[in-house]
């Protein structure tokens, strides 16, 4: 698996931290699973964490109510089992330097 990230804010950022706002593309179609493996395995630098959405309308909510954290390699906190075989619909992404939060959009299942 292949993340690709297109910035979303302006070149100059638009939070005065150096982080920005990201649309992150994969190059072949993921579970929820299948992302956190990737993460913990090939961009074990990062921390952050990983919210997911069922639709757009309460994104913030749902972000806060499902997610899990992780850090250089593995994961600190983790998400039901059931969530990850859902399919992934879009990711988000939002940070800087070694940091990264990841939003995910969802389908199979929800909260």
């Amino acid at each position: 698996m292949k993340l690709n990230f297109k910035q979303t804010a302006p070149k100059e950022g638009c939070y005065g931290d150096c982080t920005a706002d990201y649309a992150v593309t994969v190059d072949t179609p993921c579970t929820v699973g299948e992302f956190l493996n990737h993460l913990i395995t090939e961009r074990n630098g990062e921390w952050g964490c990983v919210g997911l959405t069922f639709d757009n309308k309460k994104r913030w909510a749902q972000f806060c109510r499902n997610h899990c954290e992780y850090k250089w390699g593995r994961l600190i906190t983790k998400l039901p089992e059931r969530y990850l075989r859902m399919k992934v619909v879009s990711i988000s992404g939002h940070g800087g330097w070694s940091n990264m939060d990841y939003t995910l959009l969802v389908k199979g299942g929800q909260a």
